[in-house]
């Protein structure tokens, strides 16, 4: 079975404030490989020294520098025979799912019928009909309501009571109006419990009083920061990785991240616990969550400019977003070189256009 290492970047500018900043999506990208990418150090170094530069930084160099070394970049990128996992996931629908996860699971909500949540199919319908009848304002209030905990419970019961009308009024992409509003009434009525405030609450007040036990306690005092972008994308990129080593029959010895001093416990907590489970659910079944062991290595978090494959994975990411987001249309070596990146390339994620094919794709 083949080790490989792992160089892992992230893009989108986005932190717990999802609904600020100019970019759309958030990408993480990961760069896959056996071979030991610092021995391409003084071929890159030489590429870069013909366009000016010391460090491969993506949104520095800009298409035209790129363009000139694309081929340069080529060779390297087959020479330590890399691979690609890329996550990206459109920053607005991370309230959406959230808003589905709080409101929809029967854990949460008595009134929601296990299987609307549990059965993958029926989760992704509930989603998508949230993503098409929520306007974005109402994501933004909701968003604001889960930063205040306990303090809002008033502002959310009244969004509830106003998205409940807003659904009776506008039923296009809701199957079943009666449940839906009786889900919501639920959810007026047991605010703490539905937004699983009773628990945070709780559990905040017994580290105050006891201190942290665990580092597993970092999710209580640091709730927002699990439910941010960041978070939702590195999630599934782990998620992909997974799913992907199983099939290939392939390790992770080591796991090397971009340094990160805002969420860096927060990811190293997240990948401690999802790198040992693998969601083998299909389409129309109930849950199947395995232990999985395909990362045998911890996370570790390194300065990109002291690491080439950090800053090789940065421009596969770069481009990725000059691609998918801006619909550019890249030319000459560019493309040949993205060509190249996205053959060996998978590409997973979560926003409306995804959330779409795939239902049409399930309906055939």
């Amino acid at each position: 079975m083949s080790e490989l290492t792992a160089f892992v970047d992230e893009s989108g500018n986005s932190g717990i404030k999802i609904f600020s900043g100019t970019d759309k999506f958030h990408w993480v990208g990961v760069m896959l490989s056996s071979y030991d990418v610092e021995l391409a150090k003084n071929e890159l170094k030489t590429l870069l020294k013909n366009v000016g530069f010391s460090e491969l930084h993506a949104g520095e160099l800009g298409l035209r520098r790129i363009n000139s070394i694309a081929r340069g970049l080529i060779k390297i990128y087959k020479d330590i025979d890399a691979k690609f996992v890329f996550s990206r996931v459109e920053r607005e629908h991370v309230a959406t799912m959230m808003f589905v996860d709080l409101l929809f699971d029967s854990v949460n909500n008595e009134a929601a019928p296990p299987e609307l949540y549990n059965v993958k199919f029926n989760r992704l319908l509930v989603t998508y009909a949230m993503a098409k009848t929520l306007t974005t304002e109402h994501r933004k209030r909701f968003w604001n309501v889960l930063g205040l905990i306990d303090r809002g419970e008033k502002e959310f019961q009244e969004l509830m009571e106003e998205i409940k009308q807003h659904c009776i009024d506008n039923p296009k992409f809701i199957s079943d109006i009666e449940m839906f509003s009786a889900i919501f009434d639920y959810a007026i009525a047991h605010p703490m419990q539905v937004l699983e405030l009773d628990i945070l609450v709780e559990e905040r007040a017994r580290i105050r009083r006891e201190g942290l036990r665990e580092d597993s306690d970092d999710i209580f005092r640091n709730n927002a920061k699990y439910r941010s972008a960041n978070l939702a994308t590195f999630n599934i990129a782990i998620g992909t990785l997974n799913h992907y080593l199983k099939r290939e029959n392939l390790k992770i010895c080591k796991f090397v991240h971009d340094e990160q001093n805002e969420f860096y416990k927060q990811l190293k907590n997240s990948f401690d616990n999802n790198t040992k489970v693998i969601d083998s659910s299909e389409l129309f079944s109930d849950p199947v969550i395995q232990t999985a062991d395909y990362f045998t290595g911890d996370i570790e978090f390194v300065n990109s400019a002291d690491n080439i494959g950090i800053q090789l994975v940065d421009l596969a990411i770069w481009l990725g977003k000059r691609v998918y987001d801006l619909d550019q249309i890249l030319e000459g070596e560019c493309k040949e070189l993205f060509q190249f990146i996205a053959e060996r390339g998978i590409i997973d994620g979560f926003s409306l256009k995804d959330l779409e094919y795939t239902l049409a794709k399930a309906s055939r």
